[in-house]
């Protein structure tokens, strides 16, 4: 297929869907939509006018990687199982598309400026599919969405640097523009413009989310190397939180790591472009972002702000620091266990995991987050229960209700219980208010 043809493929697959949106009355990302077509169609205008022999300096070569499609899959398999209980992600999976169409045109339209092949494949995916998972704007200010696509592969094509050998972006291409999108929405105050309280609220509904999570996780973990990273992670907020208790007499938390924390240390901080690359190096990167999500979660909350942003603000930072763990990781590696760091093989691989799932088998299953211990004390509560909207309360209202009546489908691991009582357990979920507590607003993230 010639580039023309295929951008015009693109072109219509987006105006088609911005058509779909706008007939559903969803009229502020309809012209969303449309916008971001005009602005990459005078792109395109531009680079096809400009440029004399179109046919030869606009090529595509396909690119397929291991990594873009099993993550691809994860993160689909995470939405799809939300969406079993917060229908928002059925209702927002139309904008989704259209972010992923937007992806694909600046990717192409990046890599042509640049005078080089586009590559098509499904690297484009993930990106879309992380963003969203972690953030994502309110109807009536979707067009800030796309805004934040265009940074995410802006931010892949510009910030980059030689490393190991070879030209790579510096950042993590979903995080950058979370992290920077955060910082503004915190300076400026206007965190409600995103459904970002009611995304972390609705981690809590399904009754097996962080078990989800966890087996999703151990894919990646085997295939790409990415154990380290999750491990040292999880290390350091356990040790944070351990060490919260003992000196402060409370944990800060109600439990080491929360759901959406997990989240982001499974499927967000790991990507490999952005990580060192060796094995200590990695753990010793996901230790520095543990304790960077630690010490953002406790300023958030003395700054009463809502948590959700503890785990994207962190990313950023330790992606710089790449360079300083692998060049710590190969001192150690040479003065201290230069025998076991280079084993050869599989043995590193599989030490790793073997070492992670250990770690979790021992850790008390309240790492699960049941709300079993009250909040701190010695913080002040963020200032997020207006944020959540009344659907989300309803919901939350009905998941405690369903607890009472399935609890085996809330135990650990309870997955094969809950698929066994699916129908009955969304039916518990989807019930009108009956609850006096929430007309006083009792419910809050």
């Amino acid at each position: 297929m010639k580039s023309a043809e295929l951008l015009l493929l693109f072109d219509v697959a987006l105006a088609a869907l911005g058509v779909f949106v706008a007939e559903q009355g969803r009229m502020v990302p309809a012209w969303s939509i449309f916008g971001a077509l005009a602005v990459l169609g005078v792109w395109q205008l531009v680079l096809f006018t400009t440029v004399r022999d179109a046919g030869q300096r606009f090529g595509v070569e396909p690119f397929f990687r291991a990594t873009h499609y099993v993550q691809a899959v994860l993160q689909a398999t995470i939405y799809v199982y939300l969406s079993l209980y917060w229908g928002d992600i059925r209702t927002y999976a139309p904008l989704i598309l259209a972010q992923i169409l937007v992806g694909y045109l600046c990717e192409m339209l990046l890599a042509w400026s640049r005078g080089r092949k586009a590559r098509m494949g499904l690297a484009i995916v993930p990106v879309i599919l992380s963003t969203n998972l972690f953030m994502w704007f309110k109807d009536e200010y979707f067009y800030f969405q796309f805004l934040m696509i265009a940074m995410a592969f802006f931010s892949k094509e510009f910030l980059t640097w030689n490393y190991g050998g070879k030209r790579r972006h510096i950042f993590n291409p979903s995080a950058f523009p979370l992290a920077a999108v955060s910082v503004i929405l915190l300076a400026s105050g206007q965190v409600g413009l995103t459904v970002g309280v009611d995304l972390v609220a609705a981690f809590e509904l399904p009754p097996n989310f962080y078990e989800v999570i966890f087996l999703l996780g151990l894919i990646t973990q085997a295939l790409f190397l990415t154990t380290p990273v999750s491990l040292g992670a999880v290390v350091a907020l356990c040790l944070l939180y351990q060490a919260s208790w003992l000196v402060l007499g409370e944990p800060l938390t109600p439990a080491p790591i929360a759901i959406q924390v997990f989240l982001g240390l499974t499927f967000l901080v790991t990507d490999p472009a952005t990580s060192p690359r060796t094995s200590l190096g990695k753990f010793l990167f996901g230790m520095a972002y543990g304790i960077g999500v630690f010490i953002s979660m406790v300023l958030l909350q003395l700054s009463r702000q809502p948590g959700y942003f503890d785990k994207l603000l962190a990313v950023p930072v330790v992606n710089l620091m790449v360079p300083l763990f692998d060049r710590l990781s190969d001192r150690i590696e040479r003065s201290l266990l230069p025998a076991l760091m280079r084993a050869p093989g599989a043995l590193p691989r599989f030490g790793w995991l073997g070492a992670c799932l250990v770690f979790f088998l021992l850790l008390d299953p309240s790492l699960k987050v049941l709300q079993d211990r009250p909040l701190s004390t010695l913080l002040p509560p963020p200032r997020v229960s207006h944020l959540v909207s009344d659907d989300l309360k309803r919901l939350l209202l009905n998941y405690i209700e369903c607890r009472k009546i399935y609890p085996e489908a809330y135990k650990p691991f309870g997955l094969l219980y809950e698929f066994a009582h699916l129908s009955a357990i969304r039916e518990v979920y989807q019930r009108p208010l009956s609850h006096p507590g929430f007309a006083r607003g009792a419910i809050g993230p």
